[in-house]
């Protein structure tokens, strides 16, 4: 569990430095937008540097939904 608030991850903080966030948790975000958002990402699409910056994740799921 991410132990902080929306508001005070930066769209360009690092989430594995910055918030800690590991491969398994971020597994668990991605999983997370494909729900929300109504997308699958295949195996050969998940590597931690797309995900590895809410603006990176955002970049991603738009790209999906085009």
């Amino acid at each position: 569990m991410l132990r902080a608030k929306p508001k005070d991850i930066g769209d360009d903080d690092d989430l594995i430095k910055k918030w800690d966030i590991d491969s398994p948790k971020l597994m668990g975000i991605v999983i997370g937008f494909e729900d929300k958002f109504s997308i699958q990402f295949g195996d050969d699409e998940f590597s931690v540097k797309k995900f590895r910056t809410v603006k990176d994740i955002a970049d991603v799921v738009r790209a999906k939904q085009a």
